[in-house]
């Protein structure tokens, strides 16, 4: 779906019919509680580049070479998926020695979290992250 609000409460219908159904969710949730973005100001949505061809910028009347296309999707499953790594849910906000990161948690929350570079490896994982990916936070 198109990564606007009215985007997000489609896959929001889907997704909740699906669960009812008896699918499990293997993302962009990392699990299968109510959506902690559902009724506020922000919806869950990701962004890809493209890159535009010749005649796509002449159409478009586009001077760069690229695009960001924003979308919502989901993805169900027969069988569960077990998972305690978090998806951003936003770029991550790189600062010096640290990052910030919008998360959803397994828990079913949306959280901001800080990561320093004494977290090591997991520092090491959240710089190279883009939005959208999965984070193995504890």
């Amino acid at each position: 779906e198109p990564g606007t609000p009215r985007g997000f409460e489609r896959i929001l219908l889907a997704r909740d019919w699906l669960i009812q159904s008896g699918a499990h969710i293997a993302a962009p949730c990392p699990h299968e509680k109510q959506c902690p973005l559902a009724g506020t100001e922000r919806w869950c949505h990701f962004s890809e580049r493209l890159s535009r061809s010749a005649l796509h910028k002449n159409i478009k009347g586009a001077s760069l070479g690229y695009e960001d296309e924003k979308y919502s999707y989901l993805i169900a499953t027969k069988s569960s998926q077990d998972s305690s790594d978090a998806r951003l849910v936003g770029h991550p906000r790189k600062h010096s020695g640290h990052l910030t990161v919008d998360v959803c948690l397994p828990e079913g929350d949306v959280k901001q979290r800080t990561i320093s570079r004494r977290d090591g490896p997991l520092y090491k994982a959240a710089q190279k992250a883009s939005w959208g990916d999965t984070l193995p936070l504890n």
